[in-house]
């Protein structure tokens, strides 16, 4: 009865969580506006959105994740031209800005002022890494059914408790994503294989998520191994040259894009 009680919660919350349509038509509205301010600004700049909002994967509380590629452009000084001009034009508010340019990936972070919704966006230039993550992860919220609403309630465990993020201790949203994808892998319990991939008609999201806890609790080899969604399962750190000894004790995922690029590490 818990287990079926708890599926029904998952599937209703899934409903709850996102943005309405009528959200998801502000936040674009807002976006298209943040965009032409950028555009005209930098004449030959390509504007895109990526991460959660492009993936279908954005909650009411998510950030905006952009990316702005300028040819020409180097170095952390066009971070604070593109925050300096935000502000000038009055699409941002000022006291909520911030120019993180000695973070591992240099990012703006603003907030829309209150007559544009109070929303929040993360800025990089010229990374498109996120860009090129999209269309995989796309591609496996239609392989894997289960995929999407576990992520959704997922994150907002890990909101409630500060755990959003590596700067609080927890994993990233990417890095979440690629936590499930892997699990759903290697369905590590062996739960019936319908659970997996017919969650709805077998009423299994419940046993995915109880399941997830417990792989991630207690039974992911975290000291030896690291998990590459590419391969489909967990390979030995050993293996991998790019990983430093120090991470043999946490949680490294290897990028979905770029081979030998570490992620993830908590």
């Amino acid at each position: 009865m818990f287990i079926s009680s708890l599926h029904t919660d998952i599937v209703h919350f899934e409903s709850l969580a996102v943005p309405t349509p009528q959200e998801r038509c502000a936040r674009l509205q807002v976006y298209n506006l943040l965009a032409a301010v950028l555009r005209k600004r930098f004449r030959d700049c390509q504007v895109e959105v990526h991460g959660s909002a492009a993936q279908g994967l954005a909650l009411h509380s998510s950030d905006t994740d952009v990316a702005v590629l300028i040819p020409g452009k180097t170095g952390t000084g066009v971070l604070f031209q593109i925050a300096s001009k935000l502000e000038r034009v009055g699409l941002v508010v000022p006291a909520q800005t911030r120019v993180r340019h000695r973070a591992r990936i240099p990012i703006v972070s603003v907030q829309t002022k209150p007559e544009f919704g109070s929303l929040r966006f993360d800025i990089v230039v010229n990374r498109d890494d996120g860009m090129k993550v999209t269309p995989i992860v796309r591609e496996y919220l239609d392989e894997m059914p289960a995929l999407r609403p576990l992520l959704l309630i997922l994150k907002v465990f890990l909101y409630q408790r500060n755990l959003n993020s590596a700067a609080t201790g927890g994993p990233s949203s990417y890095v979440l994503t690629c936590m499930v994808i892997h699990f759903l892998q290697v369905n590590p319990n062996e739960l019936p294989k319908l659970r997996i991939d017919d969650p709805m008609r077998s009423e299994g999201l419940g046993y995915l998520l109880l399941d997830f806890f417990k792989y991630y609790g207690s039974q992911f080899p975290y000291e030896t191994d690291y998990i590459s969604v590419k391969a489909g399962k967990c390979l030995p750190k050993t293996s991998a040259s790019w990983i430093s000894q120090n991470c043999y004790s946490q949680l490294c995922v290897e990028c979905l894009t770029t081979e030998g690029v570490l992620h993830g590490v908590l």
